[in-house]
């Protein structure tokens, strides 16, 4: 096992003298293996926010980052507690409330989504044939608290070419 040094973190608070931690884009990523469980952490690939109420940061991506109309989009998240000292434990609740905005701004999916008894949850949702092109949104409230993640819907097409090869002979 290696270590590493990782520069503490200055306790912040929110006004009411309660703790709370905030790293974003610090290109750090933990790999970790014991007894046959793997663990990485990559904020590229995870969105995360972390609410003022209940200390809850969730941790929120979907299959891909690009997604064409009438396409399938399937999502999952982690949510945790993060305690006084930084630490996490398992949320108190049984469900998470979804909403997925389109590019603008219109609530084209809702639902109530259980939490598994590891704080995981997941969901999908089929884009119309003819979505709103843009940046679309996925927004989570556990406890009260809420979490944002984004992803794109943009038509393309692969390209089609046609290739031409001519011998000497």
């Amino acid at each position: 096992m290696a270590q590493i040094s990782v520069p503490d973190i200055p306790e912040q608070t929110d006004g009411d003298d309660e703790p709370y931690y905030y790293r974003y884009g610090n290109g750090l990523v933990v790999m970790g293996e014991k007894g046959g469980e793997f663990v990485i952490s990559d904020s590229y690939f995870y969105g995360y926010y972390r609410g003022r109420n209940n200390n809850v940061q969730t941790y929120l991506h979907t299959d891909r980052p690009v997604y064409r109309p009438a396409q399938k989009v399937f999502y999952r998240g982690i949510a945790r507690q993060v305690q006084p000292d930084g630490t996490f434990k398992l949320i108190a609740s049984d469900t998470v409330q979804v909403e997925v905005s389109d590019a603008r701004g219109t609530v084209i999916n809702r639902d109530t989504v259980t939490l598994s008894d590891f704080g995981t949850f997941s969901g999908e949702l089929t884009l119309g044939d003819e979505p709103p092109l843009g940046n679309y949104s996925i927004r989570t409230t556990i406890n009260g608290a809420t979490g944002y993640f984004s992803f794109e819907v943009q038509e393309y097409k692969k390209p089609e070419y046609e290739v031409t090869v001519a011998t000497d002979k």
